[in-house]
Formats: C-alpha cells, sequence, structure tokens
C-alpha cells in the first residue's frame, strides 16, 4: 500500500531557504519514522506551503489532534524558529485530512 509524507513548509522564507527547510525536515522525520520510502516500496511526498511560522504550530496541534505524528524542523540560524515539518507516512485513508493544506507553489524569490 503506498504511503504519503506531507511537508510542510514556511512561504515567508526566501526560496531557496523553503527548499532546504523542506529537506531539513524531510530528513528528520527519516530518523524517526521507519517506514520511511524504500528502494521497493517508496513513498510519495507532498509539498505544501505554511504562511508563516504560527502556521507550522497550528498544523502540528492539529495533526495532533487526528493522530498523526510529525516531525517540526527548528532553524538554529534562525534563533530556533520553526521552518517546517514532515509527517509520518499516512495511507490513502487519513490523505483527506490534508485538503485544507495549499500544494506548494514557487512564488516570487524574497
Amino acid at each position: 500500500m503506498r504511503k504519503y509524507n506531507y511537508v510542510l513548509v514556511r512561504k515567508d522564507l526566501p526560496l531557496a531557504q523553503q527548499l532546504v527547510q523542506a529537506a531539513h525536515a524531510t530528513y528528520e522525520a527519516g530518523a524517526h519514522y521507519e517506514s520511511f520510502p524504500s528502494l521497493s516500496n517508496h513513498n510519495y511526498l507532498i509539498l505544501c506551503e505554511a504562511p508563516d511560522e504560527a502556521f507550522i504550530w497550528k498544523a502540528e496541534h492539529w495533526l495532533k489532534r487526528y493522530g498523526v505524528a510529525c516531525t517540526v524542523f527548528r532553524e538554529p540560524d534562525r534563533d530556533n524558529e520553526a521552518t517546517a515539518l514532515c509527517t509520518e507516512p499516512v495511507s490513502r485513508n487519513k490523505r483527506r485530512i490534508f485538503s485544507r493544506w495549499k500544494l506548494w507553489e514557487k512564488g516570487g524569490d524574497k
């Protein structure tokens, strides 16, 4: 069965930092969730956007309410601000809870 990892990254960061922070969150989550992608059965990665740090914290709280584990990445070079999060792998039946999140789109570089 396919699994999906959702990554939420702040859009109020410069474009290059959005990409770096999404990678950091994914890497950190990989250390926590043993069913992360393998070569034989890879997960899908869904990249979504958060307008700011407060949204990341609200999303973490909301995910806990729905029983979805996630890892919040805090950037040491930004005074430990939350910059991105990555969920545990979720199955198809839980995907509907993510419909409120906007898919990431490249915007202007800040």
